[in-house]
């Protein structure tokens, strides 16, 4: 469970910079994900962050999700590789509709994993229904390298470099409690600027399971 953080001697501090050498001017990312609204894991949510609040940045707001897959930027034309175009979402939504999924079950498991820039919460998935999203979605072109699919909730980005034996010290501290079943109905595609670390979620659209319907929000997209 500590094996990613255990390859390095110490976390990574906050990224500096723009980042225009990624972005190139564009302003909006794109990941599809599965929003937590859970109660329960939402205090163990709130309890890790506060455990582990000497070491994280404290302007991390994102909504905690698990991620199905990072799509790219939001573009009305194809320029680059990891451009997302309206094309491209209308048939990731076909794709995600063809699976004729009405509820995805999920667990978190209820111990603190980290990678070297951000702690957080292990997933398991039950139905294999997030690996399938994930395979279905995932933009694999985009990347210099193939990442194997690992299913978590990130709970805040570090704020320094800070050795590993520290960092795994404290995740061992912190309470282990039963695994939260978690069952979602909901898939949305959310947005973020690629300028600020741990910056808000902008909903883009969301494909309601229950009734296979697709709901875009206001000026979105």
């Amino acid at each position: 469970m500590y094996s990613e953080l255990l390859k390095y001697s110490k976390t990574y501090g906050p990224l500096q910079g723009d980042f225009y050498d990624w972005h190139k001017g564009r302003s909006k990312y794109a990941v599809w994900v599965l929003e937590l609204d859970d109660d329960l894991f939402l205090q163990r949510y709130r309890e890790a962050q506060h455990h582990l609040s000497p070491y994280l940045i404290s302007t991390y707001v994102r909504k905690p999700h698990i991620t199905l897959a990072p799509c790219g930027f939001l573009s009305s034309e194809k320029q680059y590789c990891d451009d997302y175009c309206l094309d491209a979402i209308e048939k990731d939504i076909e794709q995600i509709l063809s699976l004729k999924l009405n509820t995805i079950e999920a667990a978190i498991r209820n111990i603190l994993i980290s990678y070297a820039i951000a702690p957080g919460f292990e997933v398991l998935d039950i139905q294999g229904n997030l690996t399938q999203l994930n395979d279905q979605l995932s933009k694999r072109d985009h990347f210099e390298e193939n990442y194997d699919y690992f299913p978590h909730v990130t709970v805040g980005l570090y704020n320094d470099e800070w050795p590993t034996d520290l960092i795994l010290r404290e995740l061992k501290q912190f309470e282990v409690q039963k695994d939260v079943l978690l069952r979602f109905n909901a898939i949305k595609l959310v947005s973020y600027a690629p300028t600020v670390s741990g910056g808000q979620l902008k909903d883009e659209l969301m494909i309601n399971l229950l009734d296979q319907s697709v709901i875009k929000y206001p000026e979105s997209l």
